[in-house]
């Protein structure tokens, strides 16, 4: 949580305000739920919840002072999923989604929105070791079947951080 708070004085120190914060912070260990080690879930929780509601309150005292701001933040596939043994990776995603929800409403007043892209998989080193079963299960429930690429969610992220989109949230 310290790296969080350095990284946020950096911004504050170098740059005279802050118009958006995407957020994917996160990281996520193959850990089936009845042998997952007590460390490993205390740390998925603190890099996935505790951190990223770190940088939400830090994030936020610089961009209420603008009185605007966009978040966006990338949430998962997993959460209607129940991704059978993924206790860990799924329980994080949806706490994360309630956070996002009720700060949502709390910032409002404030002109700031936060927004959750949801996504299917995107290929990348984070999935490459998961097997093929575990990513195809939940694209299969999907409308479009395929993996997300890094220009969709360069379009859907730019799309909620543009000032003039303020009447969306998500």
């Amino acid at each position: 949580m310290k790296k969080v708070l350095q990284m946020i004085a950096s911004i504050r120190k170098h740059f005279s305000n802050v118009s958006a914060l995407l957020n994917n912070l996160g990281m996520t260990p193959i850990n089936y739920s009845l042998i997952t080690q007590m460390e490993s879930f205390q740390h998925i929780f603190r890099t996935n919840i505790f951190e990223y509601f770190l940088s939400l309150r830090e994030v936020f005292k610089l961009m209420i002072a603008q009185k605007m701001g966009r978040i966006g933040k990338f949430t998962s596939v997993a959460n209607p999923s129940n991704l059978v043994g993924e206790l860990g990776y799924v329980s994080k995603k949806v706490t994360v989604e309630f956070l996002k929800n009720i700060i949502t409403r709390t910032v409002d007043c404030y002109s700031i929105t936060i927004n959750g892209i949801s996504t299917t998989h995107l290929p990348s080193d984070l999935i490459k070791t998961v097997p093929k079963s575990k990513i195809n299960s939940p694209l299969s429930s999907k409308a479009i079947k395929q993996l997300v690429t890094f220009e969709d969610i360069k379009n859907v992220a730019l799309c909620f951080i543009y000032p003039k989109t303020h009447f969306i949230i998500s």
